[in-house]
């Protein structure tokens, strides 16, 4: 199906597929304790001062062209 995501229905079929073919980290430190700014820095790949998310407000969309490491 057009713009589907296939990776995430795999997972929801078989609920350890994102585990088996992903990246478990035992130890990591956050940029930040708020949950959508470290999400934000995972997904630019960015510091949080360098991707101007810095709290949970998810009202305020990005709209400035940066590409997350999901398009890359």
């Amino acid at each position: 199906m057009p713009g589907k995501n296939t990776a995430v229905a795999r997972c929801r079929r078989q609920p350890g597929a994102l585990a088996t073919a992903g990246r478990r980290f035992t130890s990591c430190i956050m940029p930040n304790p708020v949950c959508q700014v470290s999400r934000a820095s995972i997904l630019f790949g960015l510091l949080p001062p360098a991707h101007g998310v810095c709290d949970n407000d998810m009202t305020r969309v990005l709209s400035f062209g940066r590409t997350v490491i999901r398009q890359r």
